[in-house]
């Protein structure tokens, strides 16, 4: 009972003291046409101080359970903030009905529009089971002739996206609700184009701008003659001209898709063995000098004793407490990124150095990473079971244990994650392999990305432990987020 008191109290400081998350902020544009006059889209921020006016990176709020906000920001993955998606936005709108649209500095021989962001905010509010999240949007526009100094047409875009509701779904609210209101925005844009006072300063292709955005998240119509929805294209961009020295045998949409990261994965897996070796050593060394053990094996130790770990009861001292921890931190660490590193890495390098396409690197990653992450996992739960877990439950008669939660916490996790991720992908590696998924180059990883339904939107996925203290001792399980 204690156990479960010191582990709730642990759960409320966390949440007491949440860190922003980050997330993608994105849009889909609109089908372009061609052949109207240019202009050039300039942009100002002028946002509520506390929503996003001080710290422009803060796009929403999100409530925990306990009501607690969380902020959270744009640039996930390196991904652009309000000052780089929105002028982009609108350049895409306005390629939409033809405009040869340009972000960039003003040019007196140029028509130009003016972006004054006035918001972009959403609120999450925690529901049994999900939650419901609200976002908002408005930004003014300025229309300048060419060679005027003063704005010939002046209006706003208002958007809200309506309310995402999240109950049981792998859609990231904040991701999903903003692409909504984003798609909200982009038909009040065109709206706005279509008027009398838009059109005579700037003509265009009005119609196909209204096409284009009522086709905003649809779907590919079916033919007629079949059963079937015809792919979504794969995403590829690059060319056989765009690959480097020593990539030409490369398939271009893979080296799009993981090319330029070649090398991440060695740097990862020399990093994962560094610390497996390091830890399991340096854990002996300290369960022979701190923890009395004569005979330790020589190699492996980690995995079979946690002598190195010391009682709280009596006082063990800083020296051998911290030790402790971080050698066995390390260890587990190694563990989680030595042989996935390599396992995954090697086989698609392979694959694409010998001209595969995206479709099948994509099939070898996903399918190598069973044997890459499972083996791993499950000697981590293991450890736990074996090594941990009576401790844990010796600690309930006697609470002299509790330098051994932190590492056991650790080493559950990693153990449970690397089940679910090399699961996972093993899966999406036969989806890919049998044709049932489609790999784009332009997703990165193999999770390919779902923002209320669609894919292309540069989001990725990812797979978040959770542990929920029960009245026998802990419940794990792990939650997809997209």
């Amino acid at each position: 009972m204690k156990t479960l008191f010191a582990l709730l109290a642990l759960s409320l400081l966390c949440a007491g003291t949440a860190e922003a998350r980050a997330v993608r902020l994105m849009y889909e544009a609109p089908a372009a046409s061609e052949g109207g006059p240019a202009v050039i889209v300039t942009f100002e921020e002028q946002r509520e101080e506390k929503k996003g006016g001080k710290d422009p990176t803060v796009i929403a709020n999100e409530r925990g359970g306990y009501g607690i906000p969380t902020a959270v920001r744009s640039g996930k993955g390196g991904t652009g903030h309000a000052a780089d998606v929105v002028p982009d936005w609108a350049v895409d709108v306005l390629k939409s009905a033809g405009y040869a649209a340009s972000g960039g500095e003003a040019d007196a021989q140029t028509a130009r529009l003016h972006l004054i962001l006035r918001k972009l905010w959403g609120d999450q509010i925690p529901i049994p089971g999900g939650s419901r999240s609200q976002f908002s949007f408005l930004v003014e526009l300025q229309l300048f002739a060419p060679g005027a100094a003063e704005p010939s047409w002046t209006s706003a875009v208002q958007a809200s996206g309506g309310t995402t509701t999240v109950m049981m779904r792998f859609d990231d609210p904040a991701e999903n609700g903003f692409v909504r209101t984003f798609d909200e925005a982009t038909k009040s844009f065109v709206k706005l184009m279509a008027s009398a006072e838009f059109q005579a300063i700037l003509p265009g292709d009005v119609a196909a701008a209204q096409a284009a955005s009522e086709n905003l998240g649809a779907k590919p119509a079916l033919d007629a003659k079949s059963k079937e929805e015809p792919p979504e294209g794969d995403g590829v961009a690059t060319t056989a001209a765009d690959l480097p020295k020593g990539f030409e045998s490369w398939d271009p949409g893979t080296y799009q898709w993981t090319g330029k990261n070649v090398a991440e994965g060695f740097v990862w897996g020399g990093i994962g063995a560094g610390l497996f070796i390091a830890g399991d050593q340096w854990s002996r060394a300290v369960a022979i000098e701190h923890g009395g053990l004569a005979t330790p094996l020589p190699i492996g130790h980690a995995f079979s004793s946690v002598a190195h770990i010391p009682k709280s009861t009596p006082d063990p001292g800083a020296e051998w407490a911290v030790q402790a921890y971080v050698s066995d931190i390390m260890f587990s660490y190694g563990v989680h990124m030595f042989v996935p590193s390599l396992g995954m890495t090697v086989p698609t390098l392979i694959a694409a150095s010998t001209g595969a396409d995206v479709q099948t690197s994509k099939a070898v990653m996903g399918l190598a990473s069973i044997p890459s992450f499972v083996p791993g996992g499950v000697a981590m739960v293991h450890r736990f079971h074996t090594l941990f877990r009576p401790v844990w439950d010796a600690h309930q008669l006697n609470s002299d244990s509790w330098h051994h939660f932190g590492p056991g916490l650790i080493t559950l996790v990693i153990g449970v994650v690397d089940i679910a991720v090399g699961g996972v992908h093993g899966v999406l590696g036969v989806l890919y392999a049998s044709g049932a998924v489609t790999a784009r180059a332009d997703e990165k990883g193999l999770l390919p990305g779902a923002t209320d339904g669609r894919r292309g939107l540069q989001n990725s996925a990812s797979i978040v432990p959770m542990i929920t203290p029960t009245d026998g001792g802990l419940s794990f399980g792990v939650a997809g987020t997209f």
